[in-house]
């Protein structure tokens, strides 16, 4: 399946699981799609799949639990927006992920993650030089947050080089 252009995934109530092999959907700009899944519960995406692909369109997943995004997956891609994923509990994302730029000589940076109003969430993994060029990094309303990692210690991590990381709607804890 090297020469995919999209892959949606829309409606499909009863799906559960979904895991898209390594290397899958790999030599083809193209769009990924997955919503209105209401008892999908863990998204794997294995390295190099969707590599060359420029859209990632994830919404409206209620059950979702776990996404776990591999090695170079999504290159093309400037856009993740995660938002109400009220069971979502991981997020793992493998280097070099959205990381490749689409215009190299461009002056001007864009990209955005957002991750909001995920209640659930415990744990936030960003592997090294993933997100390279992106330029915003939002993080909000994720009270059981209680780890992010984004690189690997004693190495440079390149995540969001261009980006700030706005950590918004925390609530301290009470002792």
């Amino acid at each position: 399946m090297l020469f995919v252009k999209a892959v949606k995934m829309v409606g499909m109530r009863c799906l559960k699981e979904v895991r898209v092999g390594r290397n899958s959907f790999s030599k083809q700009r193209g769009a990924f799609c997955l919503k209105d899944c209401e008892a999908l519960a863990k998204l794997s995406i294995l390295d190099h799949a969707f590599s060359d692909f420029e859209s990632c369109e994830v919404s409206n997943l209620p059950s979702l639990a776990s996404i776990d995004i591999g090695k170079f997956c999504f290159g093309y891609t400037h856009a993740l927006d995660l938002n109400g994923f009220r069971s979502l509990q991981t997020l793992s994302v493998g280097n070099y992920s959205f990381a490749k730029a689409s215009d190299p000589t461009a002056r001007e940076v864009q990209g955005s993650f957002s991750l909001c109003h995920a209640p659930s969430l415990r744990s936030l993994h960003i592997g090294s030089l993933s997100f390279t060029y992106f330029n915003k990094c939002v993080i909000e309303d994720a009270p059981a947050l209680e780890w992010i990692e984004m690189g690997r210690k004693r190495h440079d991590s390149g995540c969001f080089l261009f980006a700030d990381l706005e950590l918004k709607g925390w609530r301290r804890k009470r002792e």
